[in-house]
């Protein structure tokens, strides 16, 4: 059984807030402590990414594993 279609008076938004006002709040929102995991976690992600080349072979050998 299908779900009844029902007609709801409501207007379709396609915008949202700014981002940054969303980050301010996310930010305004975390304690001291998650704060400080965030941030390690960023710098930590943005340390160790892989070079180009790393990159390049790592999603070869995800072809090759999917096929």
């Amino acid at each position: 059984m299908g779900v009844p279609n029902l007609q709801v008076d409501a207007k379709m938004m396609f915008g949202d807030r700014q981002l940054h006002i969303t980050l301010a709040r996310v930010w305004a929102a975390l304690s001291t402590w998650e704060k400080m995991k965030l941030v390690w976690t960023l710098v930590h992600t943005g340390l160790s990414m892989p070079d180009k080349d790393e990159l390049k072979e790592e999603l070869e050998s995800m072809k090759v594993l999917y096929r």
